[in-house]
């Protein structure tokens, strides 16, 4: 018998639970820009090169 596993099932989620093997809609995704502990990519903050440039 298989149970199933309630989780975000999206790789590219913030949250993605690899137990899971049905979606709750749970995923949580980065903001643009950002990684999902909210650092920027690459290291620029484009938020801030944006407010310099106006």
């Amino acid at each position: 018998m298989n149970l199933i596993r309630l989780g975000c099932i999206d790789e590219n989620a913030c949250n993605y639970n690899p137990t899971a093997n049905s979606s709750d809609n749970s995923c949580e995704y980065p903001e643009q820009f950002k990684n999902c502990d909210g650092s920027c990519i690459n290291g620029s903050d484009i938020e801030e090169i944006a407010s310099r440039l106006s």
